[in-house]
């Protein structure tokens, strides 16, 4: 990060600027009062070095605590990041599940139960469920609306007869297709919804 770079160059300027003014106040005020003329500089340079040891000191705390806070914005993203990642794959797998539910007397592939693509489904939807009480944790746009939209409003909506062997073999490869794509309607919205909060 940009800042990151400036900050120890800036800092250490800041410090040495003060540590200046401090010499220059300092040594005026010694002037200024009835010290000894032959001990001015020196004390100005002793008590100067006592300002330049507490100015280190402050200096070294602000970039401890600005290097920590831009350690925890790191694993923020990182958090959220690898939540989003999860959740995307875990929705896909989910679709495709479905997907090769539907087609599996079609395709002649190995049988899948619609409890199977209902875990499936269960574990993506939790997995979003975390991703979206981090977000909210982290004051970041949630995608609840896109949640309901994918789930309650295409995943629920289904007719309960898919659920059914007998029916599901009756269907045309047409009708199949339908009820695949309808199925996980708002897959394309949540997935861009979940990628906004990880730009930076």
């Amino acid at each position: 990060m940009d800042i990151s770079k400036k900050l120890i160059p800036n800092t250490f300027g800041s410090v040495l600027a003060l540590t200046i003014i401090s010499f220059v106040v300092i040594y005026i005020w010694f002037g200024c009062s009835d010290f000894p003329e032959r001990d001015q500089l020196k004390e100005s340079l002793t008590l100067t070095a006592t300002f330049f040891s507490a100015y280190a000191t402050l200096g070294a705390a602000y970039i401890a605590a600005n290097l920590f806070n831009d350690w925890r914005a790191q694993k923020k993203y990182e958090i959220i990041a690898q939540l989003t990642l999860d959740a995307s794959l875990d929705l896909i797998r989910a679709k495709d599940t479905f997907h090769f539910y539907l087609f599996q007397y079609i395709y002649k592939t190995d049988e899948i139960t619609y409890k199977q693509v209902d875990d499936v489904v269960f574990h993506a939807i939790s997995k979003i469920d975390l991703l979206n009480q981090v977000l909210e944790r982290y004051n970041m746009p949630n995608i609840t609306n896109e949640v309901n939209k994918l789930y309650r409003e295409s995943y629920c909506k289904l007719p309960r007869l898919l659920q059914e062997k007998k029916y599901l073999m009756k269907l045309s490869e047409i009708e199949l297709t339908k009820y695949s794509e309808k199925s996980f309607d708002g897959l394309k919205e949540l997935n861009e919804k979940m990628l906004a909060n990880l730009k930076i």
